[in-house]
């Protein structure tokens, strides 16, 4: 179990980036760029952090995608929501991590008028965006 205080200095959006850095070192450190063994060092030390990174943003999604404001919308949002938005509450890092390397910019997040991050995941090329107030917005 990771302590959350980790990870409190950093936005969504830097750790996403921390994620796609450790991807592509992994990726060039295959492709026999490092002498010496120093790279695979290096890329042990890496892997051993990057689930840490990412349970860390599964659970930043899972608070924000909590079980109560995806029934709350489903009720009351106007437009009819896809069904996959009921397994944000239950995303894993596992399953997080498929959706960067999937398709990059399917998860981030947006800074607010009063600072607050805004996570959205994008389905099919609509971007799902839960709002500070509880409220998924399509974009």
């Amino acid at each position: 179990m990771i302590k959350r205080d980790n990870f409190s200095d950093f936005s969504f959006n830097e750790l996403i980036n921390m994620v796609n850095t450790i991807a592509r070192t992994k990726h060039r450190s295959r492709q026999d760029v490092w002498t010496e063994g120093y790279g695979l060092q290096s890329i042990d030390h890496l892997e051993s952090h990057v689930d840490e990174i990412l349970e860390e943003l599964a659970y930043r999604i899972r608070q924000s995608f909590n079980i109560g404001r995806i029934q709350s919308n489903f009720r009351h949002n106007k437009e009819s929501l896809p069904h996959d938005i009921l397994n944000f509450n239950n995303l894993n890092a596992t399953q997080l991590n498929a959706m960067l390397f999937k398709e990059r910019g399917s998860v981030g997040a947006e800074v607010n008028e009063n600072g607050e991050e805004e996570i959205f995941i994008v389905i099919k090329g609509i971007k799902y965006k839960m709002k500070s107030n509880g409220v998924i917005i399509m974009e």
